[in-house]
């Protein structure tokens, strides 16, 4: 018994970008692709302006602007970036004030004096002030001077 539908071949066709293909069919039934044509550069021009739009917002530049295509705007300092700027530029500021400071307090003779002070002034520790003055020039020896 003759078989009048079977499968003779298959085609399949795909395309990327602008695509044209003709498939066609000869008289035995057989598919093929008499013709096909694919341009990617749609596809690779907006990727690549994706990549440069994410670039430029992490830049602070407008990359895609400088070639004269793209967004207006890609990069525009909003109101939160001025806001974290102020607060980044006073937590500096102190920081190097608390810094300085510390650094103040680890010279030599003014820590020493520092605490010498503060134990007279303390009753408690008036007694023992000159057994702990010279532990304490004993101990200083070890500590990381001349910051």
């Amino acid at each position: 018994m003759p078989q009048f539908w079977q499968n003779i071949n298959k085609v399949r066709v795909a395309g990327a970008g602008i695509s044209n293909y003709v498939i066609a069919k000869d008289d035995v039934g057989n598919w093929y692709v008499k013709r096909y044509a694919a341009d990617p550069k749609p596809i690779i021009k907006s990727a690549q302006n994706l990549a440069m739009f994410g670039l430029s917002a992490k830049m602070k530049v407008d990359l895609l602007n400088q070639r004269g295509e793209g967004l207006e705007a890609a990069v525009e300092r909003t109101k939160l970036d001025e806001l974290f700027e102020k607060h980044q530029a006073r937590y500096t500021e102190r920081t190097k004030a608390a810094f300085d400071a510390v650094v103040g307090l680890l010279v030599k003779k003014k820590l020493q004096d520092d605490i010498s002070i503060a134990w007279q002034k303390h009753p408690d520790v008036q007694p023992f002030h000159k057994e702990l003055a010279a532990a304490l020039a004993t101990a200083s020896v070890n500590l990381p001077w001349g910051v």
